[in-house]
């Protein structure tokens, strides 16, 4: 047989775990066991978005249908910019996989050129060693850069003209 998890079960609780929470419900400053349950951590309260779920699955199609609308009524609308300026297409410097793109490995082999250096400055310019060699890795073997690179690289190749 199951243990019966009532009030008395949360108030004894409370009184062992929780004595100065168990005070204020008895003097009146918190409105219900459960709640001074929830606030000792005995009994979580449940989130409103399993409250939404659960009347969601309950709700007939009739009532859903109604329920959109009604959300889509609420949500505010954006407004259309004045003027907008052309907007610069953009280039991806990450594949879905971590690799650099053609054109990023493009640009960074220009770079590199352009101001004889080595891939290692750039790293170093972002706070890293320079002697790191993973950007260069990346550049002529196409190894897939670590996460905590993607990040500074996209940043710096976007500041310097990618």
């Amino acid at each position: 047989m199951a243990a019966k998890r009532d009030s008395t079960y949360c108030r004894g609780r409370l009184q062992r775990e929780a004595p100065a929470i168990f005070a204020d419900l008895n003097a009146g400053r918190i409105g219900s066991v459960r709640q001074a349950a929830a606030m000792a951590g005995i009994k979580p309260l449940p989130k409103t978005l399993n409250n939404l779920k659960r009347e969601w699955r309950k709700a007939s199609a009739a009532e859903r249908r109604e329920f959109i609308d009604w959300i889509r009524g609420s949500l505010p609308t954006a407004k259309a910019p004045a003027k907008s300026a052309p907007v610069a297409a953009y280039r991806a410097v990450f594949d879905v996989d971590g690799h650099l793109t053609a054109d990023a490995i493009a640009f960074l082999k220009a770079w590199q050129k352009r101001e004889g250096k080595r891939p290692g400055r750039i790293l170093q310019q972002l706070g890293f060693r320079r002697n790191d060699f993973r950007l260069a890795a990346a550049i002529n073997r196409r190894v897939r850069l670590a996460n905590e690179l993607t990040g500074p690289v996209d940043g710096w190749m976007r500041r310097n003209g990618f």
